[in-house]
């Protein structure tokens, strides 16, 4: 079976998509870097050629199955073993971020913020000895 013909090589799209995880930046992004950097564009092997739009980009990547994802992974996770470049010591993980409104302060709030914790100071030391009342 045959795909699509294309003016773009596998090699290309793969060299691209090396670019758009390892700079973490959308397919946007990605195409904005490499057409404006000559060493990106010799590395993804573009040279002075036309460079992909974004929604050929984004497809390409589409078309690849995860299988061949997982099997590229585990050929870079054992080169990087290899190598000794992975050590495991260090783990990143994403976190979300919800919007929230912030009350900034006025020197009013600043003054009543002072009271109250000079307030719960005073109630926790005379607590703790009535001598200092």
């Amino acid at each position: 079976m045959k795909g699509r013909e294309s003016k773009f090589s596998s090699e290309q799209m793969l060299r691209l998509a090396i670019v758009k995880c390892v700079e973490k930046e959308p397919y946007r992004t990605t195409i904005i870097r490499v057409t404006d950097s000559d060493f990106l564009r010799n590395f993804c092997r573009f040279g002075m050629d036309e460079l992909p739009n974004l929604t050929f980009f984004c497809k390409a990547l589409k078309c690849i199955k995860p299988e061949t994802m997982k099997a590229m992974n585990a050929v870079l996770l054992k080169y990087g073993n290899e190598k000794d470049l992975v050590s495991g010591k260090s783990l990143r993980l994403g976190s979300t971020v919800c919007e929230s409104t912030i009350h900034y302060p006025t020197d009013v709030h600043l003054l009543w913020d002072g009271y109250r914790v000079l307030a719960r100071l005073m109630s926790r030391a005379k607590k703790a000895d009535w001598r200092l009342i």
